[in-house]
């Protein structure tokens, strides 16, 4: 479940950055409810790293919420494959 959520969000975050006028406020909300996903599983660097990309995305940061969201994106998958293995 968790996993399927965060896919989505970050798919939303996705493109949300790409559009011409980012959407901060997209990435802002998705976030929000990514933020709450990863703390209710313990996922701490991952929540730091949307911490961080949350306040990127306030600032209307571009540059840097590109760079913050590749850190997401890997805490993500360093998450996803340490269920996967629990799973095997």
């Amino acid at each position: 479940m968790f996993t399927n959520d965060a896919e989505a969000y970050i798919a939303e975050i996705t493109n949300a950055l790409s559009l011409t006028e980012v959407d901060f406020s997209t990435i802002i909300s998705k976030l929000h409810q990514l933020k709450g996903s990863t703390s209710g599983i313990g996922g701490h660097r991952m929540y730091q790293a949307c911490c961080e990309l949350r306040v990127a995305a306030e600032d209307g940061d571009k540059d840097r919420c590109d760079e913050l969201f590749l850190r997401v994106k890997e805490e993500f998958n360093t998450l996803k494959q340490c269920f996967d293995s629990i799973s095997e």
